[in-house]
């Protein structure tokens, strides 16, 4: 069966050529969408964690163990953008 497709290829390679350069710009055109689309979300997803207050917040403790006094569960996430007990450190 490989000598059948070996023949082939060596014998309809000229009619072929045009069908490679396709498909290799096809894949190239899938690689530049697919960077251009992370690139994308990875941009909204920055711009929706800077919206989270936390980090300004009189309750906010930094620590690992216990990140927010009030409201443990939602601090330091999207949650918490609009969080009811946020407060402004005074420093």
């Amino acid at each position: 069966m490989l000598p059948f497709f070996r023949d082939f290829f060596h014998q309809y390679n000229f009619y072929l050529q045009p069908f490679y350069f396709v498909i290799a710009w096809g894949l190239f055109g899938l690689l530049i969408l697919s960077l251009v689309t992370t690139i994308r979300d990875i941009g909204k997803s920055t711009k929706t964690m800077h919206q989270i207050p936390c980090t300004e917040c009189s309750y906010f403790t930094n620590n690992y163990y216990l990140k927010c006094t009030l409201r443990p569960s939602i601090a330091n996430t999207e949650l918490a953008i609009d969080c009811p007990d946020f407060m402004i450190r005074k420093s």
